[in-house]
């Protein structure tokens, strides 16, 4: 499998999800590894910036076995082209010939890539603050947007999302996956650890409302 993560908001002063991103990696690349079946995840870093470079703030060594991919595009730019445009595929800055299975960014923009998206995941901690409601139901009309704005992100975008809730007591959302028709597949229950497990059909993820979208 091909996967490509965006390492940007790991590039410099690492916030929550600069160190999320960044541990990703290498847990990804020490897990397989570990296995002794390096094979098995062809992992690509990609980093693009005008004035940081990637070897400049991390050591390679630090992420194990991946590939490094370091441009020069300017963050700006190349944040507006993905947005407004959704356009340069990921395929084309990497250049390798190759197409990549999972491209994942914890910058709230779509990645794009050459044959699109079929699973999105959205990993995120809500974590229950005081006096807040506590839903027992995914989507309770009584509880904030959050739950209903997973469905619409599948729907919109005719793809399953997979929203990675840390569990916590009193959490407002939980962990679940959305069809590609914006109805929920299954969901973790409220504050209670575990791995949610679906089987997916990705031929019902076709993409077509994404693919219809103009900027």
């Amino acid at each position: 499998m091909r996967v490509l993560i965006d390492y940007r908001p790991a590039l410099r002063n690492r916030t929550g999800a600069g160190q999320y991103t960044h541990q990703l990696i290498g847990a990804l690349a020490g897990a397989y590894a570990n296995h002794g079946r390096p094979a098995a995840l062809d992992l690509t870093v990609f980093s693009s910036s005008w004035k940081h470079r990637f070897f400049q703030t991390t050591m390679v060594s630090e992420l194990g076995r991946v590939t490094v991919v370091d441009r020069t595009v300017p963050v700006r730019v190349l944040n507006f082209a993905w947005h407004r445009l959704g356009w340069p595929p990921v395929e084309l800055l990497v250049r390798d010939g190759r197409d990549f299975d999972v491209t994942h960014s914890s910058h709230p923009l779509i990645l794009p890539a050459r044959r699109g998206a079929q699973v999105v995941f959205h990993p995120h901690a809500h974590v229950a603050e005081p006096g807040s409601y506590r839903p027992t139901t995914f989507g309770d009309p009584a509880n904030t947007f959050h739950e209903k704005a997973i469905l619409c992100r599948a729907a919109e975008n005719t793809c399953y999302f997979a929203s990675v809730n840390c569990a916590s007591e009193g959490s407002g959302t939980t962990s679940a996956i959305a069809r590609p028709d914006g109805t929920l597949l299954c969901c973790q229950p409220y504050g209670q650890e575990g791995l949610l497990v679906a089987d997916l059909d990705l031929d019902a993820a076709t993409g077509l409302l994404a693919s219809r979208c103009r900027y």
